[in-house]
């Protein structure tokens, strides 16, 4: 079964949209200090890692703390070259799925295809 990692639970935001792409998963204990960035990124890698997260059928959530966003994503493609990401479209009140491959994005820039 997918799976769909946020980067922790928040009481701000509801999450239910995203059920549908698989079951909802978070990283970190909140509250974190997102300006503590070595240890923000050494349990977002241990949590990533601990979990298993699998590029060809999870999903990242993109809700929440911008520069907690910013590490998981980094740290993620860090691991891996294809990533699908599920971005809150406000006008629909649902998730939307943007994939992104930087193996693709690598090769446009050297000219192959």
């Amino acid at each position: 079964m997918s799976k769909v990692f946020f980067p922790y639970r928040s009481t701000k935001f509801d999450l239910s949209p995203a059920e549908e792409y698989g079951q909802i998963r978070f990283f970190l204990p909140f509250p974190i200090n997102p300006f503590d960035t070595d240890l923000v990124v050494a349990k977002l890698s241990d949590a990533i890692l601990a979990e298993g997260f699998d590029p060809e059928q999870d999903y990242i959530g993109m809700t929440g703390q911008t520069l907690i966003i910013s590490l998981m994503t980094g740290i993620v493609f860090s691991m891996c070259n294809k990533v699908s990401l599920l971005f809150f479209d406000a006008n629909v009140s649902k998730y939307r799925v943007r994939v992104i491959d930087l193996a693709t994005i690598k090769g446009e820039r050297n000219g192959e295809e």
